[in-house]
């Protein structure tokens, strides 16, 4: 009888179990794996057109996927709690970038948070650093109006690394800008083998021997910067200046420069390479879309009449705003975030296990017609008021969303859109008609090939 009870037992209760632990669909094992090393990006967008907005991927480790605004706000919204980035990725990151504020977690992120937020609070001082690197830069831009090709990707990375750099240390830094060449390997998929092998740093491959190579000089940039400065004793309007003299008066003093070296080196990737990258594929989509690019060139000139714009002018060039947010939507400056779940939680009834790997893909999140119809088109006016209102706060969130949205994603937008304003004024570009546009995901989207093109003058 108590054999017979407990297989009635079974009958009625795992059926529940079994409902209550549904894993969300799956495609094959090692789906587009291959492809899935240089254009996760698109693998990703392919599995939820064909599977829904909750994936469970399968290759050499399981990533679950999210694609949906509330499951967004369910990880982001609550990332201190359920959700942390106590993650691989993380750690393949620390190894150039140190603990500073995109690596760091729990309570050491919080004061690190805490001590920088003031900082970012007043982002118009610095539109005449912005501002006259742009003009003097275009300035050589005037002697290439002749036909000759551009490649707006070195240049822009160019330029970004002038005005980074002064925002960071107070001065140019030719060091700075040299490292240029080395983005490439910071951009390496942090899954990847290449850059798992930096947690093995001594183990002597070409990656290695390149990784050591970029460690050493941001640790040369950094510590020489940090020494010169507190030799002269002046306090500019910068990073760096910022985080010596809060760490000098809260008693810290040279012990603390571990902690700026890894601040000002976080501040100097995180900063160059996702503004550079807006900037790119803004002027990229207008070059696409040359009935925009003219509006926007038309606008630009009733307000500013071939002058900088200023952060008071930008309240007053929506058209300006709206096209940098729709060039961020289809290709947002950080196209993925993870995350790790800290405790089991469901989905729709779909069960995401603890310690799980989730993703959370802005890129993908982006292109869900449920949410931006006709989603690969290139359209500012979803981004006006009245469209904005209706719209899911977490359909959108190139900069990450809940407590860790990036700190400087109001400098960065500024950015992007006073060098814009004077760019448009001054030049239209043409997309070289034979040049097929690649695109590699990295930490983050950039254009495998470069994208060449010619100039004229507006």
């Amino acid at each position: 009888a108590a054999a017979v009870s407990c297989a009635v037992d079974l009958i009625v209760v795992f059926p529940a179990i079994r409902r209550s632990t549904r894993r969300p669909p799956s495609p094959p094992l090692f789906y587009q794996y291959g492809r899935a090393m240089t254009e996760p990006h698109d693998i990703f967008l392919d599995m939820f057109r064909e599977y829904g907005d909750f994936v469970r991927w399968r290759g050499l480790y399981v990533l679950y996927l999210v694609n949906h605004p509330d499951y967004v706000r369910q990880v982001l919204a609550h990332s201190s709690e359920g959700f942390s980035k106590n993650l691989l990725d993380y750690r393949v990151l620390a190894c150039y970038l140190g603990e500073g504020l995109l690596c760091a977690e729990g309570s050491e992120w919080h004061e690190q948070r805490e001590h920088m937020q003031p900082f970012f609070g007043g982002v118009g001082r610095f539109d005449e650093v912005i501002n006259s690197f742009t003009s003097s830069f275009l300035a050589g831009w005037e002697t290439r109006v002749s036909g000759e090709t551009v490649w707006i990707d070195r240049d822009v990375d160019y330029l970004t690394a002038r005005i980074t750099s002064s925002i960071v240390l107070g001065r140019e830094s030719r060091d700075f800008e040299d490292l240029i060449e080395f983005l490439p390997v910071l951009n390496t998929s942090t899954r990847g083998l290449e850059a798992l092998m930096t947690l093995q740093s001594w183990i002597p491959t070409p990656h290695n021997f390149k990784f050591r190579a970029i460690r050493r000089r941001l640790d040369k940039i950094a510590y020489e910067s940090i020494a010169a400065r507190r030799r002269d004793g002046t306090r500019g309007d910068d990073i760096l200046s910022w985080l010596i003299h809060a760490g000098d008066e809260a008693g810290n003093g040279r012990s603390n420069d571990r902690k700026i070296r890894d601040q000002i080196v976080t501040f100097m990737m995180s900063s160059q390479v996702p503004t550079t990258n807006a900037l790119i594929w803004t002027l990229y989509l207008l070059a696409k879309n040359p009935r925009v690019d003219a509006q926007l060139a038309d606008a630009l000139t009733a307000r500013l009449n071939g002058a900088p714009a200023t952060t008071d002018d930008l309240a007053r060039l929506p058209l300006l705003k709206r096209v940098v947010q729709e060039s961020i939507r289809l290709y947002p400056p950080v196209w993925i975030l993870p995350r790790r779940a800290e405790r089991e939680s469901k989905f729709d009834g779909y069960v995401l296990p603890a310690k799980a790997y989730v993703g959370v893909v802005p890129y993908t999140l982006h292109r869900n017609p449920e949410f931006w119809p006709d989603p690969e088109r290139f359209d500012p006016d979803r981004f006006r008021p009245d469209r904005i209102k209706s719209r899911h706060f977490y359909a959108y969130l190139p900069f990450g969303a809940g407590s860790r949205t990036c700190i400087g994603a109001g400098l960065a937008m500024r950015q992007v859109q006073l060098m814009l304003a004077q760019i448009v004024q001054r030049f239209k570009m043409r997309i070289l008609p034979e040049h097929a546009l690649q695109v590699h995901g990295g930490v983050v989207l950039t254009p495998r090939n470069g994208i060449p093109v010619t100039l004229a003058y507006r």
